[in-house]
């Protein structure tokens, strides 16, 4: 995500769980990256 802050014109929001709510596929891949993320901490 980073990378994707220095493009101009791209915008990098968080949002958290339950704004989440159209497709459960994306609920999966949230629900992912948080648990990597607390894994590495």
């Amino acid at each position: 995500m980073d990378i994707l802050k220095r493009v101009k014109g791209i915008g990098v929001i968080a949002l958290h769980q339950r704004d989440i709510v159209r497709h459960r596929l994306v609920q999966n891949i949230v629900r992912a990256y948080k648990k990597h993320q607390t894994s590495r901490t």
